[in-house]
């Protein structure tokens, strides 16, 4: 993930940041009884994708088994992150004033990897931070995961020294079979968006599809998988199957020289 010797890069600092995020997320989620598991691009990164991600997402996953629990909606998940460690999270208002939601920051308080800063240092160059997207199933089609389904990326002792971040042993991952789909969900969208900013997304969404399809041990296992993987319906509703089947398709056409990298995965890209 990092270059073995030598103080890390800006980019390697901020990933460890969005690690650290991530860790932080996931301890007080725990610490709750509350199971979660994350995707977006920085699951992309940690399954051996190149690009560094921006942000967390994280998918959260509560019991709904028992009537007696109290399942949370996102904004109080938010803050219940927020109250449980306000010295290293912050909610901040969206640019929309009509907007009911808040957005979780993480701005981490000062620490033995990141010593206090003067006010002459924050004034040219603010303390790094990074946003946290909470989101729940139903939302974009995510399924509520049982916890055997979720997938841990193992990180070395080595690697938090190296990014000079405090990092977790084992971060939750959703499965990349349904990382890939909602990678390809995100082009799809981005790309019929009426918004010209949104569309023009989709040459990036693009890229982070064809590089997941490049990686070779995730792909080499749904391959062996076979084409019965996207018709789990645990992970994938009907409704996400026949549009991921025409996504596939839609992919395709504008990107012909992948078409078997995705008939090898099971899709009958030839069909019209």
């Amino acid at each position: 993930m990092v270059r073995r010797s030598g103080k890390p890069t800006t980019q390697e600092k901020f990933l460890g940041l969005v690690l650290e995020a991530t860790t932080t997320v996931v301890e007080i989620l725990q610490a709750n009884g509350i199971q979660c598991a994350v995707f977006g691009s920085l699951a992309s990164k940690l399954y051996g994708s190149p690009r560094d991600p921006q942000d967390v997402d994280i998918l959260v996953f509560q019991d709904t088994r028992t009537p007696e629990t109290q399942i949370l909606s996102t904004e109080e998940l938010k803050q219940l992150i927020y109250r449980t460690r306000p010295g290293d999270f912050y909610l901040k208002d969206p640019r929309d004033q009509e907007a009911t939601y808040k957005i979780l920051i993480y701005r981490p308080s000062p620490s033995a990897h990141r010593p206090a800063r003067t006010m002459k240092q924050i004034i040219r160059l603010p303390d790094p931070e990074c946003k946290v997207d909470i989101l729940i199933p139903g939302t974009m089609y995510l399924p509520h995961l049982r916890p055997e389904l979720v997938q841990w990326h193992q990180v070395e002792a080595t690697e938090s020294r190296r990014l000079r971040a405090r990092i977790a042993n084992a971060i939750p991952l959703v499965p990349f079979s349904l990382l890939l789909v909602h990678k390809l969900q995100g082009w799809d969208d981005n790309r019929k968006h009426e918004e010209s900013y949104k569309r023009d997304r989709r040459h990036k969404d693009a890229k982070d599809v064809k590089r997941l399809l490049n990686l070779t041990a995730p792909v080499k296992a749904l391959v062996e998988r076979g084409a019965d993987t996207w018709n789990d319906t645990e992970l994938f509703s009907e409704e996400l199957q026949e549009l991921t089947v025409q996504r596939v398709r839609d992919f395709v056409q504008e990107f012909p020289g992948l078409a078997i990298k995705w008939a090898e995965l099971g899709f009958g890209v030839g069909q019209a």
